[in-house]
């Protein structure tokens, strides 16, 4: 699975490629798009978050 980083750079080529759309229609398909990756990039965060909370717990523990 990716990363947030990698789906977040993902969403900005989006965005980018909606400033040179040529129609309506092409700008709303690249940015439903980059709203896509964006929802990716936050569910990634989450499943990479309780991994780094539990390794963070995991040395507070050890140099407690």
């Amino acid at each position: 699975m990716g990363s947030e980083k990698e789906f977040l750079e993902y969403a900005n080529e989006c965005f980018e490629w909606a400033k040179t759309a040529r129609t309506d229609q092409e700008r709303d398909i690249v940015l439903q798009m980059a709203n896509s990756w964006t929802a990716a990039a936050l569910l990634a965060k989450q499943r990479e978050s309780p991994v780094q909370q539990s390794t963070k717990d995991k040395d507070q523990n050890t140099t407690a």
